[in-house]
């Protein structure tokens, strides 16, 4: 037998290597819309994160909103349970804003972040009781935005009632 090159081979070997260019050129167009959706996963894990730290942790100590803070969290720590937050802790908890990058370094968390807590009317309407925002040097703009908004319920003190908020974390 001969090795003599067909017309038929050459068609075919043509259309085999068009077809793999093709599913290279369609797979590689995918790849930067795939890492953009793995950060934006990666920074909404990073908010969830944060809300989780606040809302389910008393901090280090427990009632640092009478002694210093190691670590905040806002949980209340005299009925220990669940999304449920302490008003006072909220209240020193803005105080602890003032100093935001010593805030950062408490929390171990290394980039921007926005903290808003509401306070949730019979109505639905909102009150902001916590406002906490990087200074203008240290906010980034960024094409990914995680934000994340969890209904909870804190005690408070002035009528010794339980009440609806909401814990926004921006990232």
């Amino acid at each position: 037998m001969k090795g003599q090159l067909t017309i038929e081979y050459m068609l075919s070997f043509v259309a085999f290597i068009a077809l793999m260019i093709f599913i290279y050129f369609q797979y590689s167009s995918n790849i930067p819309n795939f890492m953009f959706e793995v950060d934006k996963e990666n920074s909404r894990s990073k908010a969830y994160q944060l809300s989780e730290l606040l809302l389910n942790d008393p901090g280090d100590p427990v009632n640092w909103d009478e002694t210093t803070v190691d670590r905040p969290g806002l949980s209340s720590e005299i009925e220990n349970k669940r999304n449920l937050i302490s008003l006072v802790k909220i209240e020193n908890f803005q105080n602890l804003c003032s100093n935001y990058q010593d805030l950062q370094g408490k929390l171990a968390f290394n980039q921007p972040f926005s903290i808003y807590f509401n306070r949730i009317e019979g109505d639905g309407s909102r009150s902001r009781l916590l406002s906490c925002n990087p200074p203008e040097t240290l906010k980034e703009i960024t094409k990914i935005n995680a934000t994340v908004r969890r209904i909870t319920t804190f005690y408070d003190y002035t009528d010794d009632t339980i009440k609806f908020g909401e814990l926004i974390i921006e990232v």
